[in-house]
């Protein structure tokens, strides 16, 4: 593969086993992904996709698997109180400094002023 495609490809594919068509468990979606991470296709392997009402469950069944031989980076799905999703993403990313990261947050955003009010929020992240 020429380098620039390989650059181009590099981490495109986030994990996201909990969501349909997958659907699997949280066991087995962390499993899953630390399978991937540790194969020749790492490389194109992003983040692990988890909802913040998930993330005291992923913390729990991920511990066995966070060695920090490999760095795990997270995208949250934030919940409807987006200062409450911070705490959480802030006190994960304290307690998993070298094993684990929430580096991504995503927002659900229908309106111009969930918007604003999520804007409110930026410096903090």
């Amino acid at each position: 593969m020429n380098n620039s495609l390989k650059i181009l490809l590099s981490e495109i594919v986030d994990y996201a086993g909990l969501f349909p068509p997958s659907q699997v468990s949280m066991p087995i979606a962390v499993q899953n992904f630390d399978n991937y991470l540790r194969s020749e296709h790492a490389w194109m392997l992003g983040r692990f996709i988890v909802p913040v009402s998930r993330l005291n469950e992923f913390s729990k069944v991920a511990k066995q698997f966070l060695d920090g031989e490999n760095l795990w980076r997270l995208s949250v799905l934030a919940g409807e109180d987006l200062s409450e999703t911070l705490r959480k993403v802030d006190k994960f990313n304290q307690a998993n400094t070298d094993k684990a990261k929430i580096d991504t947050l995503e927002i659900k955003i229908e309106t111009a002023d969930e918007i604003t009010r999520a804007a409110q929020f930026y410096p903090k992240i």
